[in-house]
């Protein structure tokens, strides 16, 4: 059937014919007009859709990314639309929360602390849905958590880094590692587990006990201490086969197999007979067991001294990280160190180069002094109360 235009149309006049179709009158014709179907692909929230056919693409408002939906024929899954990187500046996919607000720890009551800021999150291993937690992403083999949190008031406090807990306490499942020791106002204490191997799926919390009435976990920098950083937990994942691979990025992590003895008011270096890493074969078991020397090729490194002391009664002790040392303990040589005021009780401490300028066939050794008046052992049982000591140094 013939269609009945308009006799006299103007410019953009619509006409609906019998067959359903709209026309516009351009000026010389009429013409069809173009119509535009909406379909909407995209779904958003913090899981993955269920149809993902019909939403093949997820915006993840937990970690603000986006993934699509994939699939090789053989299996499907959900692929970062901009995958993390990983390079020998970054040697690892890391995780650093922190958090926006102080947060009250209540005295003689074991807390697992909250993260409620993601500052980085590679492998999207932390959730607002458990914001204690850092789940190990899929394919990880090893990890390396670090923990800087602040009190805003004198007091003695523990530290506990611990796998698979409830979120209530602190009791039950592996304790990876200890801190103990006196805490200052508006100061942060460091913990680091050094390279840990480890399962996906496997959560790790920091937990808190102080014994000094109730205080602040301080949350973002205060305006008027601009040298304390704010409170955050990190850790960094070895990177999974299914990702690219680090460049030029080695890794060391020494222990010992059975505990060291140190003398008192001694400088003592810390010898180790068991390698847990040694990517570069920059440590050996049979000749200055004590020492990790620079592999050629790099340029960058960072050194890391964590000792466990065992029970004793309150004493100073310190930890020192050497450069080239001739087997004495020298200001000059030190390239980190600490000193602490320990209490009565097992205690682990933190000494880290922070990533510095290296020499290939430059060595590093670890040492320790103690004044508790008598000999004092460094913990190195695997699965002891406060972990075990450890030496490691990464080479990019």
């Amino acid at each position: 059937m013939p269609l009945d235009f308009p006799a006299s149309p103007v410019v953009n006049q619509t006409y609906t014919g019998d067959n359903g179709v709209i026309y516009v009158w351009n000026g010389t014709a009429w013409k069809t007009r173009q119509t535009t179907t909406t379909v909407n692909i995209v779904h958003t929230g913090t899981t993955p859709p269920s149809s993902p056919l019909t939403y093949p693409i997820w915006w993840n408002t937990d970690l603000g990314r986006p993934f699509f939906y994939y699939s090789d024929g053989t299996s499907a899954q959900w692929v970062d639309f901009v995958p993390p990187t990983s390079n020998a500046s970054t040697p690892a996919y890391v995780t650093r929360v922190q958090r926006s607000t102080d947060t009250t720890i209540t005295n003689i009551t074991w807390t697992a602390l909250s993260w409620d800021v993601r500052v980085r999150d590679d492998l999207g291993a932390h959730s607002s849905v458990n914001p204690t937690r850092i789940t190990v992403p899929n394919g990880i083999t090893y990890a390396r958590f670090t923990a800087s949190p602040s009190m805003n008031q004198v007091g003695s406090v523990v530290l506990r880094l611990q796998k698979n807990g409830t979120g209530t306490n602190a009791t039950g499942p592996t304790i990876t590692k200890l801190y103990y020791g006196n805490y200052f106002s508006n100061g942060n204490a460091d913990l680091d587990s050094g390279w840990i191997p480890v399962v996906p799926g496997d959560h790790f919390e920091l937990y808190m006990y102080r014994d000094a009435g109730d205080g602040l976990l301080l949350g973002p920098q205060p305006a008027n201490n601009t040298e304390r950083p704010p409170s955050w937990f990190q850790a960094e994942f070895r990177a999974p086969a299914s990702l690219p691979i680090p460049t030029g990025y080695l890794r060391t992590t020494l222990r010992r197999a059975s505990d060291q003895s140190i003398a008192n008011n001694t400088w003592t270096v810390v010898t180790w007979d068991v390698e847990e890493m040694d990517d570069g074969n920059t440590h050996s078991n049979s000749s200055n067991t004590s020492r990790i020397t620079v592999p050629a090729g790099v340029t960058r490194g960072r050194i890391t001294f964590n000792p466990v002391w065992a029970t004793t009664g309150a004493s100073t002790r310190y930890i020192s990280i050497q450069r080239n040392s001739a087997g004495t303990h020298t200001q000059a040589n030190s390239v980190g160190g600490v000193v602490a005021l320990t209490p009565a009780d097992v205690s682990a401490q933190t000494c880290t180069t922070g990533w510095i300028n290296v020499v290939p066939g430059d060595h590093y050794e670890a040492y320790v002094y103690q004044n508790s008046g008598g000999a004092l052992n460094l913990n190195c049982a695997t699965g002891s109360f406060a972990g075990t000591s450890s030496f490691q140094a990464e080479f990019t």
